[in-house]
């Protein structure tokens, strides 16, 4: 990108902010290969501005280092290497970063039927030995199945379903022509998993925390609220009674099932889910102390740190955040560059 006003550094890590108090003034990189850089970049006095786009661990992890956070968690900072050289602790912001963290659960369900192997595609053997014909179609024209991602795009289905306490969730499910969780397929390619995904209505949250060692750890899992899972086995349930009119079809469960009897297996909902990566981390809202960043995404206490990525989703939608977030920071760019710049 040509342009007099960017610059992109490769090979770098931004260890922390370095700040007076609620301005910041630079920051400290080190570099994660050869090539990368090394020392303090120092912000354009008075009018300089630092955008955190780390995602939910990175950029928590990085507030921590540099001062900003719950109590607890820079302590462990000021416990840690980074000790000596932590920012005073007069100059900590007590924020709550970390907490309100989100995820889509994610429950799988495999299934066997007949028919299925005729939509299999040799997704692993495409890398090495693709279809020349389906190779020819993307490298000339950007189009065929290997124009899309892996797995294929199955079957999608939506359903909203009202727990017990009288909330609204919405769930989505996606479909692809594999085994998954351990299972193994009776026949080759006969398989396939239907994936649901708590998404609109999820209350449960957990936490992000740092570690002595610097790492970041999911210490309170974001699963596990009793109406969230009981949405989720209604969800499995209603899924089950719909499939038993399809004949032919079989479940197959993986080697942490415990029982064989296929309803009641599907109710286990905690029996097989995955977890993907956590979405949201941060409140975005009007109050310093109940909220990290205000509505133009700056940090309590601070005059010119802000935070624009997924961390600054306060609930999951139902899908795939990916185009949220891009427009999120659409909005974000727009709201910070009309913000006047500081006064010397």
């Amino acid at each position: 990108m040509a342009r007099p006003n960017f610059d992109l550094w490769l090979n770098t890590s931004v260890e922390r902010i370095v700040r007076t108090g609620g301005h910041a003034a630079g920051l400290e990189a080190i570099p994660t290969q050869n090539g990368g850089y090394q020392g303090t970049i120092q912000l354009t006095p008075t009018t300089g501005r630092v955008i955190v786009s780390a995602g939910a661990f990175g950029t928590s992890k990085l507030l921590f280092r540099s001062g900003i956070g719950p109590q607890d968690q820079l302590e462990v900072v000021k416990s840690s290497t980074d000790g000596p050289t932590m920012i005073n602790k007069t100059d900590w912001i007590i924020l709550p970063v970390g907490y309100n963290l989100g995820d889509h659960l994610n429950t799988d369900t495999v299934i066997a039927h007949p028919n299925i192997s005729a939509s299999y595609y040799d997704w692993q053997g495409s890398w090495t030995s693709p279809i020349e014909a389906d190779k020819t179609s993307y490298l000339s024209n950007r189009v065929g199945p290997l124009a899309q991602a892996a797995a294929d795009i199955g079957p999608m289905m939506w359903e909203e379903i009202t727990g017990p306490d009288g909330i609204v969730r919405q769930m989505q499910w996606t479909s692809r022509v594999e085994a998954s969780n351990g299972v193994t397929a009776p026949v080759d390619n006969d398989v396939m998993t239907l994936s649901l995904y708590l998404g609109r209505g999820a209350i449960s949250r957990g936490r992000l925390t740092i570690q002595k060692g610097l790492n970041m750890v999911v210490s309170t899992i974001p699963y596990g609220d009793e109406n969230d899972l009981a949405v989720v086995a209604t969800a499995l349930d209603n899924m089950a009674n719909a499939l038993t009119k399809v004949p032919g079809l079989t479940y197959l469960f993986g080697p942490r099932a415990s029982t064989s009897s296929a309803q009641s297996s599907l109710n286990m909902t905690g029996a097989e889910f995955l977890a993907s990566v956590p979405h949201i981390r941060e409140h975005r809202g009007l109050e310093g102390g109940t909220s990290v960043v205000d509505t133009d995404t700056k940090i309590y206490g601070t005059d010119n740190i802000f935070v624009v990525d997924a961390s600054l989703f306060p609930g999951l939608p139902s899908t795939n955040p990916s185009a949220l977030i891009v427009t999120m920071a659409e909005h974000a760019s727009e709201k910070i560059i009309a913000l006047p710049l500081n006064a010397a």
